[in-house]
């Protein structure tokens, strides 16, 4: 035992001759050293991860760089809402069942969709007052993000908000009621407002999202500013996308993803501790543009990764964590942060997904022998009684094919739910809905969800979902075979 009073104490000046120490520096090595031989084992196994890493943010940037080129508000094709940068163009009713823009689209909301250079200028939103409609505006960022929430659930309130880009240092004029900013100069609006299945509510609805607008910072007046959503004209699909047909556009070309990713390098900040991350990915691209036969192993490897394992992600089945009864939900939608693999398998299956308190996603491939739903079947889902999805805005049971989209049928019905007046249920208060290639005879007609011949995946949105579902006390009842 060494006693207090037995250590010695040393005067500062004693280390006036000690040896400098030399100084350290702070900044993290970049590596490999530029001019390091790289296997090929390498670079393939480099080139999957980095392509997995970027490929939603690829998506992002080549979704804006087509909208750049979009001169005004309209409808791509007639389906898609499109519009130049800063500008947010809404439908007037449910998404059409030919658009293929975006995979898993829900015919619940009527949607808008706005992508913004923030770099440029701010951009502000206008909120009218939808009363006791549900509603929510998704912000979010390249990454997918969100960066902030806006919508009944929030107790948001009508008026004027405004996005800012991460380097935006100016004023906020009066009557903005709120700021956003952005990590990433690229940032998105999608504004959501539920319609009931009724040309009612379709009228009812005009006079709310003729005033949902984006514009820049400079055209702020403080005035509510509205535009016919009805009344904007058919243009040509900017991406050049095939309307009805098919799975989603291509957004990403893997062949051209490592002549784009130093781009999103430049235009996407790395997240903490991902600088070292960025630095290797650099080194690889950096050695791409010396070597010609490395940088055609990226382009080979990234065209093989997009054959296997994007297409593999592009199944429900890896959008999230199984819940019960074989349906799987993300946990982390819009706030993956850097949980890459569930960015990308959102990315790849159901792009813009909303946070997970705003609406849960619930997936279902398999019936509960765990066979691949198939229309040469019919299937029951019975949700017994006070057991709907549990839920403060809005619910709904959707069916799409192989690909994602709406399967075309005799009645142009593509889901099921809070939005349909005319559900027949049980005596016991149940609900089943009847998923089925052939229309059902009598009553069971009205829950009647049409499959097409082939293969085809179930969706169940659940909009403000109650704490039952975000503890995961509640999941969704099994898909049962008809006898």
């Amino acid at each position: 035992m060494i006693l207090a009073s037995s250590i010695a104490v040393f005067p500062v000046s004693s280390f006036a001759q000690s040896p400098a120490v030399p100084e350290i520096s702070q900044e993290i090595p970049k590596g490999p050293i530029s001019g390091t031989t790289l296997p090929k084992a390498y670079v393939r196994d480099m080139a999957r991860i980095a392509y997995l890493w970027g490929w939603p943010m690829v998506n992002m940037h080549n979704r804006q760089m087509v909208f750049s080129k979009v001169p005004e508000n309209g409808l791509g094709d007639g389906i898609l809402p499109v519009g130049p940068i800063g500008r947010v163009t809404m439908l007037t009713d449910y998404i059409k069942p030919e658009e293929r823009g975006v995979a898993t689209p829900n015919q619940d909301v009527v949607y808008g969709f706005g992508i913004f250079a923030l770099e440029k200028e701010p951009i502000v939103f206008q909120v009218p007052d939808f009363g006791d409609r549900f509603w929510v505006y998704q912000l979010g960022n390249q990454r997918t993000d969100t960066i902030g929430g806006m919508g009944k659930l929030y107790g948001s309130k009508p008026g004027f908000y405004m996005i800012v880009g991460p380097e935006w240092k100016g004023d906020v004029p009066s009557g903005i009621s709120g700021v956003f900013r952005s990590p990433t100069n690229l940032a998105y609006i999608i504004p959501r407002a539920f319609l009931d299945d009724t040309q009612e509510d379709r009228a009812a609805i005009q006079p709310l999202i003729s005033q949902i607008m984006t514009y820049p910072l400079s055209e702020f007046d403080g005035k509510m500013k509205t535009k016919d959503w009805s009344k904007i004209p058919v243009l040509a699909d900017p991406a050049g996308g095939k309307a009805g047909a098919g799975g989603e556009t291509q957004w990403v070309k893997p062949e051209l993803f490592f002549e784009e990713l130093p781009l999103i390098l430049k235009e996407v900040p790395p997240q903490p501790g991902e600088e070292a991350l960025y630095a290797w990915f650099g080194s690889l691209l950096e050695a791409a543009s010396k070597n010609p036969e490395v940088a055609a192993t990226l382009k080979e490897t990234a065209i093989e990764t997009e054959k296997e394992l994007m297409k593999q992600i592009h199944s429900y089945s890896y959008a999230g964590v199984p819940v019960g009864n074989d349906w799987v939900a993300p946990m982390n939608g819009a706030e993956f942060g850097t949980d890459y693999f569930s960015r990308a398998a959102a990315a790849k299956a159901n792009i813009f997904v909303n946070p997970r308190r705003e609406s849960a996603y619930f997936g279902q491939e398999y019936d509960s022998q765990k066979k691949r739903l198939n229309g040469e079947h019919a299937y029951t889902v019975t949700f017994p009684k006070g057991k709907l999805p549990p839920v403060d805005g809005f619910w709904s049971l959707t069916l799409y094919d192989a690909e994602h989209f709406f399967a075309p049928n005799e009645i142009n019905r593509f889901s099921l739910g809070t939005k349909n007046k005319d559900l027949v249920y049980g005596e016991d208060g149940s609900l089943t809905i009847y998923v089925q290639h052939g229309k059902p005879a009598g009553d069971k007609a009205a829950n009647w969800l049409p499959a097409p011949k082939g293969d085809f995946e179930l969706f169940i949105r659940a909009y403000s979902p109650k704490a039952e579902i975000m503890d995961n006390s509640w999941s969704p009842p099994p898909v049962l075979k008809a006898k």
